[in-house]
């Protein structure tokens, strides 16, 4: 889904509210200075239109959307400013906060209507965000940010020397999952390893399933016992294509924790790993449910994830190339004042890894350059509601036969959110009949 910053969002919103604002009908975003002026005050010769008014803009608050660096370096984006009252004249708005630098000629800003400020819109589009829920895809492992969530390299240190350990986001290069991992190497058994070795015990079985691309060269995922470093299993792959490595291993006598490494298996080699980095177990186990993950009405449904076509070499399949079938949903434990609160268990089964069909709250922003998939329409319809629906507008109740009154957007929101997924959780009522009779 194409992604929308917080700019354009606010450009969105903005074209919504600023219609009953009688001072900026007519404009549109965004706004930009025609010269330059002080820490205080910015200059636009279009905000002059008829016989000049020193109170027309009076109770509006500016946000500057743009760093300007040429002739001079301004103030930074996001920065705002109340005009002070009478503070128009001459072309110029004088506000009332000193900004880092001088507001320089061609920067872009925007006036928000009266009433509305920055720091209210920013913080109801990430309370929009938060309270809205889209299908997500996660996958159970015992390895900790599996998923590469935490888009923290210190979760997957690393092994040996590798020249190049990054995390990329590259659509081409990703198969499943918001980023990748991107490694160069120039020696053998060069790479990443697990944040933290996997508790196991002897004569377990464990399923290991790890997305590789390889751009150059060839690597192998291997499984290790911790102690004493000694190699249980290694698969190689050298294919181009996202290819999945799957093996089963049972946990050989006196091996206590396990750990897996992701290396090169040749003296330069260029590969990159789509998460999500599985390791399941088949004697069943309790999993560690993500922060986001609260209860069990957030699963939609369990899948099993097969492999696809064999591929060249032995333990290897073609990524993402069979159908899901649906599996039994695992059992949850959810305790609040635990440490880990909410926990699954289930057995991996020789259909393959369970996948789970979630849904998600999406992440918030902090800055004006942050970006979303949540779909845009429905975010500008949603903020919009709730603005108004909170300073009380009388036009907000009328649903059903009010073509301009804010219930439209109200009811364009729930219209998109249903036509994208978005917060179907499953958690019905049920009456408790010693209560209710």
């Amino acid at each position: 889904m194409p992604t929308v910053t917080r700019t354009e969002l606010k450009y969105s919103i903005w074209r919504r509210l600023a219609y009953e604002d009688e001072a900026l009908v007519g404009f549109d975003v965004p706004f930009t200075t025609t010269a330059i002026e002080t820490t205080t005050a910015l200059e636009d010769s279009n905000l002059t239109r008829g016989g000049v008014q020193s109170s027309r803009y009076d109770g509006r608050q500016f946000e500057i959307m743009e760093a300007v660096t040429s002739p001079g370096t301004g103030p930074l984006v996001g920065e705002t400013s109340w005009v002070q009252d009478l503070g128009f004249s001459s072309n110029i708005l004088t506000g009332t906060t000193t900004l880092t630098n001088a507001i320089q000629t061609g920067t872009d800003y925007i006036l928000w209507p009266r009433d509305i400020s920055a720091a209210l819109i920013d913080n109801e589009i990430n309370n929009v965000l938060r309270h809205t829920d889209a299908p997500h895809l996660w996958v159970p492992s015992l390895i900790d940010d599996a998923d590469f969530d935490a888009n923290d390299l210190t979760k997957w240190p690393a092994s040996g020397s590798p020249t190049t350990r990054e995390f990329i986001t590259t659509t081409a290069k990703i198969l499943l999952g918001e980023r990748a991992l991107h490694l160069v190497a120039d020696a053998v058994d060069e790479g990443v390893t697990q944040f933290a070795a996997i508790d196991v015990t002897e004569g377990e079985q464990l399923l290991i399933s790890v997305i590789v691309r390889v751009e150059s060269g060839s690597a192998k995922v291997s499984l290790i016992n911790s102690a004493p470093s000694e190699v249980i299993e290694s698969v190689t792959v050298d294919e181009y294509l996202h290819t999945e490595v799957r093996f089963t291993e049972t946990v050989p006598d006196d091996c206590e924790q396990v750990e897996l490494r992701l290396l090169s298996a040749q003296s330069t080699a260029t590969f990159i790993i789509s998460p999500p980095v599985v390791l399941q177990s088949f004697s069943g186990r309790s999993y560690a449910a993500p922060d986001w993950l609260t209860d069990k009405g957030m699963v939609r449904e369990a899948y099993y994830v097969p492999p696809g076509a064999a591929s060249e070499l032995s333990d290897s399949y073609i990524a993402g190339g069979e159908r899901w079938p649906r599996a039994p949903k695992p059992d949850f434990i959810t305790a609040p004042r635990f440490v880990t609160p909410n926990r699954i268990q289930f057995k991996a089964s020789s259909l393959g890894p369970l996948g789970l069909h979630c849904l998600r709250p999406f992440a918030t922003m902090s800055a004006n350059t942050d970006t979303t998939n949540c779909e845009r329409e429905y975010l500008v319809n949603k903020v919009v509601a709730n603005i108004k629906s909170k300073r009380g507008d009388p036009k907000w109740r009328r649903f059903v036969k009010d073509p301009e009154g804010w219930g439209k957007e109200a009811r364009n929101a729930a219209a998109i959110a249903k036509a994208r997924g978005y917060g179907k959780r499953e958690m019905p009522i049920v009456a408790n009949p010693v209560v209710v009779r």
